[in-house]
Parts: C-alpha cells; sequence; structure tokens
C-alpha cells in the first residue's frame, strides 16, 4: 500500500469526532447584512450599556465560541478630516461584551466572562443620496443614514448556564462608565435594535437591561432591567457554541476498514523482518 493510502487510512482511523460550530441563540440577521438596521445611539440615549435576558436553544453545547453583535455606524470620514480619526478604513473604539448569570429582582448577577476588543468600525459612506440631505445609495436604491457592520468577540472554551443576561458597553463623548470627554465617531455608533429571534428565547421580550441616564427612563447608570416598552426592540446578537460532529455510520465503517489494514500491514512488516 502507498504511504498516501496508509496516512488517509490513518486519518479515517483516529477522526472519532469533529468539532464544529452551532448557533445557539440569534436575533441578528444572517451576513450579508442589510445595508442599515434601526439602532440605540448610546451618545444620544445618554447610554452605558445596553443587554437583554435570554435563554439558549435547548438539547444545544453550553460552551461558547462567539458572540456576534449587529452595529450600526453613522460617521462618515468627511466629518473628521485633519484629525487623529481621518484614517481609510475606520475608527477604532474598545468596546467590551459582558455575559452575566440571571440575578434575582432588576439586577443581573455575577460575572461569567468578559471581553474587552479594540474593534475597527467602517466609515458609512459618503453621501450621495439623489434627494439630498446626509444619506447615502445603498445597492438597493434607498438611502440611509447608517451602515450596518458585525463585530465579534471571543468566548473559546467559556461554558454558560442554559440562561444569561448580556451588556454591550463602549464609552463615548460624554456617557459611558468613563466618558471619552472629547467628540468622537463613537458618538455616532449605535447598537442594532431589530429583535427578530430564530434561535433560543428572549426572557421579557417588553423588557431590556438598561445603564443610562435619559429622562424618565434614568437608573443613575446602572445597568438593571428596565421594565415594559421595548418590544419589539432588543440588541442584536448571536451566540455560537462549540461542539462535535459524530460521524456517519459509513465513516465507523472506513475507519474500522482503516485499522484492519494497518494491523494486517504492521503482521506483514514484522514477518519481514524476522525472515531477513
Amino acid at each position: 500500500m502507498k504511504r498516501t493510502g496508509l496516512t488517509a487510512l490513518l486519518s479515517l482511523a483516529f477522526a472519532v469526532s469533529l468539532p464544529a460550530q452551532q448557533v445557539i441563540y440569534s436575533n441578528a440577521p444572517s451576513t450579508p447584512l442589510a445595508p442599515n438596521y434601526a439602532s440605540l445611539g448610546f451618545q444620544a440615549t445618554s447610554t452605558f450599556e445596553w443587554g437583554d435576558h435570554i435563554q439558549f436553544q435547548a438539547g444545544t453545547s453550553r460552551t461558547l465560541a462567539d458572540a456576534r453583535v449587529v452595529m450600526s455606524n453613522w460617521a462618515r470620514r468627511s466629518e473628521y478630516l485633519s484629525t487623529s480619526w481621518d484614517v481609510p478604513n475606520g475608527f477604532t473604539v474598545p468596546i467590551t461584551f459582558t455575559i452575566y448569570a440571571v440575578g434575582n429582582g432588576t439586577a443581573p448577577g455575577a460575572v461569567i466572562a468578559t471581553r474587552t476588543v479594540d474593534q475597527l468600525i467602517a466609515w458609512r459612506p459618503e453621501a450621495n443620496c439623489p434627494t439630498g440631505g446626509t444619506g447615502w445609495l445603498a445597492a438597493d436604491n434607498n438611502c440611509y443614514n447608517g451602515f450596518a457592520q458585525n463585530i465579534s468577540f471571543d468566548f473559546t472554551g467559556v461554558v454558560v448556564p442554559e440562561e444569561i443576561v448580556f451588556g454591550v458597553a463602549f464609552n463615548t463623548q460624554t456617557w459611558g462608565y468613563s466618558p471619552n470627554g472629547v467628540a468622537g465617531p463613537y458618538n455616532s455608533l449605535n447598537v442594532g435594535a431589530v429583535t427578530n429571534v430564530t434561535t433560543g428565547t428572549r426572557m421579557t421580550p417588553d423588557d431590556t437591561y438598561w445603564a443610562n441616564k435619559l429622562g424618565a427612563s434614568s437608573n443613575n447608570g446602572v445597568f438593571l432591567r428596565d421594565v415594559g416598552g421595548w418590544a419589539p426592540n432588543g440588541p442584536m446578537v448571536e451566540f455560537r457554541a462549540v461542539t462535535t460532529v459524530v460521524p456517519e455510520p459509513s465513516t465507523y465503517a472506513l475507519m474500522i476498514a482503516g485499522l484492519c489494514a494497518i494491523v494486517v500491514m504492521a503482521r506483514r512488516r514484522r514477518a519481514t523482518v524476522s525472515i531477513a
């Protein structure tokens, strides 16, 4: 048997299970995204952190791979010419994604895991809408003021319970846990806010978790459950988990055949050595 054939048989023999990923919660659209979505602006709504209480789909893995968040950026490069933000591809801003246990009352429980990543946010296209204004003309012949894009957070190996609370946080000029104090494109950065749950369950569909200081909804910047008036809006998020794919019976048959061939070859090799 040629060495390449032996290598293939060995690969089959030891490929008992293959790593894979599965979506365990999603209210986010698949890629490619639409040009833009309704969204919550952190600077505009005096927001520190925004999140939700969700339940993962039953029967799925609880060992996470990553979390994806749909953002909407309204900032144009032309607004920041001759400043430190004047770079071709976009601007970078630290964004934090935190996973909490479910708590008692309106507060989330203990932090399970948190990730802060310097995210590159692409500029939205420049204004070119035929009807005027600041909108940009997309391929669907509609004009938009924001530009939708995905960002992701690596949670590889983090094990979560069936239900969690999550939160997305970043700083703007005057809001956030550590406001930047100066104007920047982060003032025009929003989190997508259209809820269409396709996997898992949004546990409180008319509520959300929110840290803000906006008018009557003010919770003085503390991340708490904000009751009522949110349906159908919520942060657009997708969680993926690590799972394993068990080979089909035919693969097991090939694996057994490969093992038998390896044993036969090994016996022949030993016999040849003994005769010599």
